[in-house]
């Protein structure tokens, strides 16, 4: 199932189908999607598709040009004997037949192999042979930091090779709420919800889901079972590219517990150990989207204190739930562990994934609130208050938001318990001159009789639901 990805899917094709020639990087985290999305882009074009496998360099270059021969066996190409030659043939190809689109996924790998191949890309490039025939060249990669790189710097370095070659880039996300949803086209608004602060915006994750059975059948079927689709997921995502696994497993493990601060995370890793450091450690899941370090929005900017958190729901979820468990699901009790222990905690486990969900519906739908599209939404917190949605509004107030993932309907005890919080803060108006503090409400069980009248007057009051969220998109 290809879901969602409409609004890259466009812009790529339209690249793919311009007479002249384009350049494209296409990157992202595993599962993102990347192979999927260039494919469907290419359908029905003159497309060749090579996937580079962990193997030397010259045994890529055997794969991908045989590769090249079946798809034009009548081309000319078996006096290439290196890539300038190759590419060079192939975009004379392209000159004298429909345009042609040449795929390189697992680019990371295939320039791991061989360091000179971003280089030997630019000179191609730079010839202007690919201009002739409107040659396509895409070049798919999970290394982020590094596909990232090649469009910038100076392209005398390898890191930045490309930068100077003007190419397109296409950096893809996790899927956002609304195209997540997709997924599960029977599920109510709050199993939605629920779904994505467990399993998250990844493709394949969504994909691997059955969209007839409940929530809890997924997670039993891909999570709690020794051979589910995604038992070892976050492991492999860490084996790809990084040493000392072990270490970054604990820190993952340390913030997925609770321990969002880098002297907490130092400590439940190494305990006592001295001498050691985990900055490095952290900034390499930073680069990898696993984790983000945030300041409160009401912070000194150049302040360095922060919390770190885990942007991956599944690897939350797996790291509270499924690793520490591992025995158990081993050897069959994966139901008994959902009913006994994951079903009683899942109420608290969704609060921040809740939170992150609401904070999200503030930076795409904000404006739809109070009229003001925010340049900046976070989280406050410090001595006596921590408020899990907060906004600067050009021209209003500044915006607190409460969120409650409860059975229970919001009272005005919440809306008092908000204004007290945001009295605390940072944020809050110095003097009557400034203009008075909006307030945003989400709850799943909706709102007391009294809240709800309170917002009918109020023009600084607004109220969301989980269906409210999903009608806004």
């Amino acid at each position: 199932m290809f879901a969602g990805r409409a609004r890259e899917l466009a812009a790529l094709r339209r690249l793919l189908t311009t007479p002249e020639p384009a350049l494209v990087l296409v990157t992202g985290g595993r599962l993102m999607g990347k192979s999927r999305l260039v494919r469907e882009a290419c359908d029905h074009k003159n497309v060749i598709i090579f996937r580079a496998a962990e193997e030397t360099a010259r045994l890529n270059f055997q794969a991908f040009k045989r590769t090249c021969l079946q798809r034009l066996p009548n081309a000319g190409l078996d006096a290439a004997t290196d890539w300038p030659g190759l590419l060079t043939a192939l975009a004379a190809t392209s000159a004298h037949a429909l345009a042609l689109v040449l795929v390189l996924d697992n680019f990371s790998t295939l320039s791991d192999a061989d360091e000179t191949l971003p280089f030997i890309i630019r000179n191609f490039w730079r010839s202007g042979a690919a201009a002739a025939g409107g040659m396509k060249l895409v070049l798919v990669g999970a290394n982020i930091a590094r596909m990232t790189a090649l469009t910038h710097g100076s392209p005398a370095m390898a890191e930045h090779a490309l930068s100077d070659c003007a190419p397109e880039l296409f950096d893809l996300m996790p899927l956002p709420l609304h195209e997540a949803a997709a997924f599960f086209p029977s599920y109510t608004p709050e199993a939605r919800i629920a779904a994505y602060a467990i399993f998250g915006g990844v493709p394949a994750y969504l994909a691997s889901c059955d969209p007839d059975k409940p929530l809890a059948g997924n997670i039993l079927d891909l999570m709690l079972v020794a051979d589910g689709r995604l038992v070892d997921e976050p492991l492999h995502i860490l084996s790809y590219g990084l040493r000392d696994v072990k270490v970054y497993a604990s820190i993952l493990r340390a913030i997925a517990n609770g321990h969002r601060e880098s002297g907490e995370i130092r400590t439940f890793v190494m305990g006592a150990q001295t001498g050691m450091s985990i900055s490095s450690y952290l900034e390499r899941l930073r680069a990898m989207r696993l984790i983000e370090g945030v300041r409160s929005l009401d912070a000194d900017p150049k302040s360095r204190y922060m919390r770190f958190t885990i942007c991956d729901p599944l690897t939350r979820f797996w790291n509270l739930f499924v690793q520490p468990n591992r025995g158990t699901i081993e050897n069959g009790g994966g139901r008994d562990l959902f009913e006994t222990t994951i079903r009683r905690q899942l109420g608290d486990y969704m609060v921040s994934g809740f939170e992150a969900i609401c904070r999200n519906y503030i930076r795409s739908h904000g404006d739809h609130l109070f009229n003001v599209r925010p340049p900046a939404v976070g989280q406050m917190w410090g001595q006596g208050y921590n408020i899990p949605v907060a906004a600067c509004q050009p021209g209003r107030g500044p915006l607190f938001g409460a969120c409650a993932w409860q059975v229970q309907a919001v009272s005005e005890a919440g809306l008092a318990h908000l204004t007290q919080q945001a009295r605390l803060s940072g944020f809050w108006p110095e003097d009557d001159d400034q203009p008075e503090p909006d307030y945003v409400l989400f709850s799943r069980s909706g709102f007391t009789p009294d809240v709800e009248s309170h917002a009918r007057q109020s023009p600084h009051l607004r109220l969301v639901t989980p269906a409210d969220i999903f009608e806004a998109a």
